[in-house]
């Protein structure tokens, strides 16, 4: 029998699994211990990293309550396999037929948020924003996919004093839900005081997974607020009052339910990591008291003034993504002994004319003027012959003369 006395050998109780993992994990230690489930770290050999092995806690000894944590843990396994993100535990090996079911996860150096807090440890502001942007991120995540957490609280998230080298990781997912999942019932589990009254109503009762999505979803949301706002003297406690007060409310939204949507809670957490955030945005607009406005730099011209019409054409979609094509298309060069044309698009951004609609759909002169431009790129891009670029060039060229802008009529 193995003895948990012995560094690196598995303790008596995981005799059953020892067998299957031993010939490449030593055992290190325990991590913690709960009512039905336990955690090991454990450390592999060919890259001595850490890792957490995750089983049934020796302290459940009932065959009836043993099956209920296998069933658990089989959720959590189908829940997390096809997840990637860095706040979600990995799963590398798993066995939740076997006498002792188990799996083999992510492993994290920290404590939970509860310890951290009991402890009196605290992040600087900028690791505080960084923790809850990495949750809020990975909580977008997890709901894109369909899938809820519906227990998170601080006993069940992750972290150590360097967020930024360790980053956070929520666990335990035995109490959530997988939309994807063939049965149409699930058990509405989780914590109870963060579902609302009708989802209280039936808590502990199988539900329609699909009915309650929503239901769930608005639990993490409560949740979330909830623990942050647990939180606050861990993470903002040398933040200016302002920026506290922000945070203080964007909690608050959270844990109440005004905000439902991931969308909104980015909005709401720009606003706490600047609380001038719309003054700053909206001051450029205005004419300062010396008479001067405020200027915004484009990627061709330098800066320019800024006002509702130009800011307007600025944000579009298009002129975006000219933007981002700056480094292929703004440039002077020469290609196979023919010089690459600086395209005057940039100007035509600013001049195109405002028509009333007339039942045509009109392009505007410098959306021909994109197209030429990406057509030139991806054909000089592809190796085609000069001859064959030339030729577009010039076609998309006399389009942009032309005294109008290209209309096609649309079919009533």
């Amino acid at each position: 029998m193995a003895s948990a006395n012995l560094p690196g050998i598995f303790p008596n109780y995981l005799d059953p699994i020892a067998p299957k993992i031993s010939g490449n994990y030593d055992y290190i230690r325990e991590i913690a211990k709960g009512k039905t489930g336990a955690a090991y770290e454990i450390r592999r050999r060919d890259n001595s990293r850490s890792y957490c092995l995750k089983t049934i806690s020796p302290d459940v000894t009932s065959a009836i309550q043993k099956e209920e944590v296998r069933g658990t843990l089989k959720k959590e396994i189908e829940i997390l396999m096809p997840l990637r993100h860095q706040c979600l535990p990995t799963v590398f090996e798993h066995d939740a037929d076997g006498p002792l079911p188990f799996y083999i996860c992510s492993f994290h150096p920290g404590k939970t948020f509860l310890e951290f807090q009991q402890e009196g440890l605290k992040i600087d502001r900028d690791n505080a924003i960084f923790v809850v942007l990495s949750l809020i991120d990975v909580f977008e995540y997890l709901h894109s996919t369909g899938r809820t957490h519906c227990d998170f609280h601080q006993k069940n998230a992750l972290l150590s004093e360097s967020p930024l080298r360790d980053s956070v990781l929520i666990i335990d997912f035995g109490s959530g839900h997988r939309g994807s999942d063939t049965t149409p019932d699930t058990t509405d589990r989780g914590e109870f005081n963060f579902k609302d009254v009708s989802a209280q109503a039936h808590y502990r009762d199988n539900v329609n997974r699909n009915e309650a999505q929503p239901q769930f979803e608005a639990a993490d949301f409560r949740a979330f607020g909830r623990m942050l706002a647990l939180m606050t003297d861990s993470f903002f406690t040398a933040a200016p009052n302002d920026q506290r007060i922000a945070y203080g409310q964007f909690c608050s939204d959270l844990s109440t339910g005004r905000v439902d949507s991931w969308i909104s809670v980015r909005e709401r957490f720009a606003s706490v990591i600047d609380p001038r955030r719309l003054f700053n945005r909206a001051e450029r607009l205005f004419i300062m008291s010396d008479g001067s406005r405020g200027t915004i730099p484009i990627p061709v011209c330098g800066s320019v003034p800024i006002g509702e019409a130009t800011l307007a054409v600025i944000n579009t979609k298009i002129f975006q993504r000219l933007r981002t094509i700056k480094q292929l298309s703004f440039v002077n060069g020469i290609f196979r002994a023919q010089p690459i044309h600086d395209l005057n698009i940039r100007l035509a951004c600013f001049k195109v004319r405002e028509k009333p609609y007339t039942g045509s759909l009109a392009i505007p002169r410098f959306a021909i003027a994109l197209l030429s431009e990406t057509l030139m790129v991806y054909f000089l891009l592809r190796s085609f012959t000069i001859s064959v670029i030339i030729r577009l060039h010039i076609f998309w060229s006399i389009m942009l003369q032309a005294g109008s802008p290209v209309t096609w009529k649309r079919r009533i």
